[in-house]
């Protein structure tokens, strides 16, 4: 989208080519929909807490001090889950000096190999994830968002089934 450097990945997001697919059902698979307590769930994109929560984008619940205990913990999976993806491209990132335009590539040789991995049952040591941090502040979307209530229903569902 034009924006490399230090732009918040959720305004990028937002401003995206693939934010419009997404938003049109064009990018994730329709036919993949599975029933969660309930809800019919397609497949969904995980995100912190700037991003807006849609049907197809799933954050975490804002802490404004009143979660309940299964939200937390609901949260706390839905982070874990969330940042071995984020650790993943800050250590491509790091490791490689990456022309913007190469990103795609690169993004997609990297899933290759991680399936590589999969289908060679590769181990995975826990330790490499030592540097991993969970951010522990709070980054409302935007305040002026309506809240979808498909997507709260979704998250409701997934948390049932989570805790």
């Amino acid at each position: 989208v034009g924006w490399p450097g230090k732009v918040h990945d959720a305004r990028v997001f937002k401003n995206s080519p693939l934010f419009a697919m997404c938003c049109a059902r064009a990018f994730l698979p329709v036919d993949k929909s599975v029933m969660i307590s309930g809800e019919h769930v397609l497949p969904l994109i995980l995100g912190d807490s700037a991003y807006a929560l849609s049907n197809w984008l799933m954050k975490p619940y804002i802490d404004r001090g009143n979660l309940t205990p299964e939200e937390c913990s609901f949260n706390i999976k839905h982070s874990t889950a969330r940042v071995v993806v984020e650790n993943a491209f800050r250590s491509i990132g790091k490791r490689l000096d990456l022309k913007v335009e190469n990103a795609c590539n690169v993004i997609a040789a990297c899933c290759v190999l991680h399936n590589y991995c999969e289908m060679q049952n590769e181990s995975f040591d826990d330790k490499w994830l030592n540097d991993i941090y969970i951010h522990a502040g709070v980054c409302p979307g935007d305040p002026n968002q309506r809240q979808n209530p498909n997507a709260i229903a979704i998250r409701e569902a997934i948390k049932r089934v989570l805790i």
